[in-house]
């Protein structure tokens, strides 16, 4: 690896008069430090002895005054050094975020001045973010907010507060998006930077240090395009410096969700005397379901989220997201004219604004409903702007997937079960459902899945002398009795160790010739035929219920069910083929959204097997329905059948339906 060192700029000297001057500038005083110190001395004493004269060595104790010009700040001192250095030890020596800010400001102000008159409330807001106790920072925000900008300088300044000790990492999506981004704006920056600092920089690997021989404490670029596996990010993140590290990642909305298992393995791995990591994420707010929607979720739930604030705690525990609105913008509320001149050129204002409404094409000026304006320019998660989802709130709005229904009782009731299994305690739940097919009042034929009476989790116990399997048959089987629900009624998801349950059940059951159907995405283009198993994706599961709410033949789904068929992503592959979100990434990339929802879909995944089965078994099919017109009364049918009966006839005739004017009932009409 050859770095090359970066010494085009003559090596700037300062004699103690200008560093005295400097520090008087900033307001601090030059004291004399008196000490006093015991040291123990060598001296000689003239004994004589028969006539001789010898030098006797004896240890005498002295005390030795010392006088010390110091620096006085706050409540300490130090020797006489630049102010730069001196706020470096403040930095660290000090826990108020106050001080902190301060001793920022001002390595800022000595690294960058060309930056001191272009200083906003904005970038003093991320500051003071970042000199507090936070430790997971969002920052949302339109296009041309200076973000990657004021980054760059904030990432350089926290590692040369101690290069020797800290280290910090800049992703982005792309190579060419770090050049133009934070890592392009640091690399201008530090050839910038007032404060000569000796430094190396290399290309591949991208990164900068002060020690060439040093990689653990430096900074590092890396590109994390969207499918990147968790564990090569998590090999990126690498080493933990010893005096703390800032990972900023850039363009979070399409950064991979994976960052966040390599997040929560770093944290939990750590040793304790380390200092603690910040993670600031930036971007132009997408989706609320994305990386950085997920991470800028307020605690107090998405609802309490709006436009009008300007930050918000998040999940994490020392978690804050910071909103830039554009309407809030310096360029546009600073008094000073000449002032506001200045920040115009790079934060938006009302003309700017106004340019991405026309170019937007929206109708309602401060409202416009373009979701690119609400990206781009607002920054903020626009209702309903969910990506990459198979099922959107929108869908189960539209599809009155939570409303109540009634059934007519034209139509016997049938019940059809799905499970989702997990063999042990602590992981994934195993979720049996039920749902059952009936006719309501509009002529529909529906799955009916009764909210959360119908769903059941089934204990495993793991001190219990019966295997995994035959405890989860024995409670399947009885609930299925329960319902009076065949077993060939049921469908279970037979990926992996699901095999290998479906013939347990069956087995358990005494009926090993009928089994519950078999649905597993392993037997999807596999070239050996397996009779008994029905090749579908976790992904084609979920896409027949998309198909089914579509025709509004899915009813009264729970609310825990509907919030993860509404938040998992679906993934394109590199063959351009879609598939449904790990589930173990859902879990985590939803734990940052909410601590309660940080579970697997399992509820979710047991009702499109119930669905499954409503469909195979039951015959369900989309559009479905049976209109009141040519409906025929279960006791018409009946004494149909048995006139049918008595004349040995093959087929039975089309009966009438009685009409809703009829006069005399339905004996009556049956007579005539």
């Amino acid at each position: 690896m050859a770095y090359v060192k970066k010494s085009d700029r003559p090596k700037v000297t300062f004699t103690k008069e200008q560093i005295i001057s400097l520090i008087i500038a900033e307001g601090w005083s030059i004291a004399t430090k008196i000490s006093e110190k015991e040291v123990e001395v060598t001296e000689y004493e003239n004994i004589t002895r028969n006539g001789a004269v010898f030098k006797r060595p004896i240890l005498v104790k002295k005390i030795i005054r010392e006088e010390k010009e110091v620096v006085e700040v706050y409540d300490s001192t130090f020797e006489i050094d630049h102010p730069f250095n001196i706020h470096r030890k403040l930095i660290l020596d000090y826990h108020n975020p106050e001080l902190k800010y301060r001793s920022y400001k001002r390595m800022h102000d000595m690294m960058f001045p060309s930056r001191i008159e272009s200083w906003n409330y904005w970038e003093d807001r991320i500051l003071r973010v970042f000199s507090d106790y936070f430790e997971v920072i969002s920052l949302a925000g339109g296009a041309n907010l200076g973000k990657s900008d004021f980054c760059g300088r904030l990432q350089l300044l926290f590692y040369y507060v101690s290069p020797e000790t800290r280290g910090g990492l800049v992703s982005s999506t792309t190579l060419d998006a770090l050049d133009s981004r934070i890592w392009g704006y640091m690399l201008k920056f530090l050839r910038e930077s007032s404060i000569p600092v000796k430094f190396f920089t290399t290309k591949q690997p991208m990164e900068i240090r002060l020690d060439p021989n040093n990689g653990l404490t430096s900074l590092k670029a890396v590109a994390i395009p969207i499918g990147t596996d968790q564990d090569t990010i998590k090999n990126w993140i690498g080493r933990h410096p010893p005096g703390g590290a800032t990972i900023m990642i850039d363009e979070a909305p399409d950064t991979d969700t994976g960052i966040l298992k390599a997040r929560a393995n770093l944290e939990a791995s750590k040793d304790i005397e380390l200092k603690p990591v910040k993670w600031v994420f930036v971007g132009n707010s997408k989706d609320a379901y994305d990386l950085h929607g997920a991470i800028s979720t307020s605690r107090e739930g998405r609802e309490t989220m709006s436009e009008h604030r300007s930050y918000w705690n998040t999940n994490d525990v020392n978690g804050i997201c910071l909103y830039f609105n554009p309407y809030d913008s310096p360029a546009i509320h600073e008094p000073d004219l000449e002032y506001r001149r200045l920040l115009e050129k790079h934060l938006p204002t009302i003309k700017k604004i106004n340019q991405y409404i026309q170019e937007y094409d929206s109708t309602t000026p401060h409202s416009p409903k373009s979701t690119e304006f609400w990206r781009m320019c607002m920054g903020f998660w626009k209702a309903g702007t969910e990506q990459n989802l198979i099922i959107s709130p929108q869908l189960i709005h539209e599809a009155k997937a939570e409303d109540s229904i009634v059934f007519t009782g034209m139509v016997n009731l049938e019940k059809y079960a799905g499970l989702d299994p997990a063999f042990s305690q602590g992981g994934d739940n195993c979720v049996l459902r039920i749902v059952q097919k009936g006719h309501i009042t509009n002529g529909q034929i529906v799955a009916d899945f009764r909210e959360n009476e119908f769903l059941y989790y089934i204990r495993i116990e793991a001190s219990a002398t019966k295997s995994a399997n035959i405890q989860i048959a024995e409670q399947v089987l009885k609930i299925l009795g329960e319902h009076r629900i065949p077993l060939s009624r049921l469908a279970i998801d037979a990926t992996g160790q699901g095999r290998a349950l479906a013939d347990v059940i069956a087995l358990v059951a005494g009926t090993p010739n009928i089994k519950p159907i078999q649905i597993s995405s392993m037997a999807k283009g596999n070239q050996r035929k397996v009779s008994d198993i029905i090749p579908m994706s976790s992904y084609d599961l979920w896409f027949t219920m998309q198909q089914y709410l579509n025709t509004k033949q899915i009813r009264r789904l729970d609310s825990l069910s509907i919030n993860q068929l509404t938040t998992r992503k679906v993934i394109t592959q590199k063959n351009g083929s879609p598939k449904l979100e790990a589930k173990q990434d859902y879990k985590v990339r939803i734990g940052a959204v909410s601590s309660v929802l940080a579970r697997s879909p399992d509820e979710a995944d047991a009702a499109t097997l119930a669905l499954q089965a409503c469909i195979l078994e039951g015959g369900l099919y989309l559009g479905q329905s049976k209109p009141f017109s040519t409906q025929v009364h279960p006791i018409e049918e009946a004494l149909m059948v048995r006139e049918a009966n008595a004349f040995q006839q093959v087929k039975r005739p089309q009966a009438k339906a009685v009409p809703m004017n009829f006069q005399g009932g339905l004996a009556a009409w049956v007579a005539k």
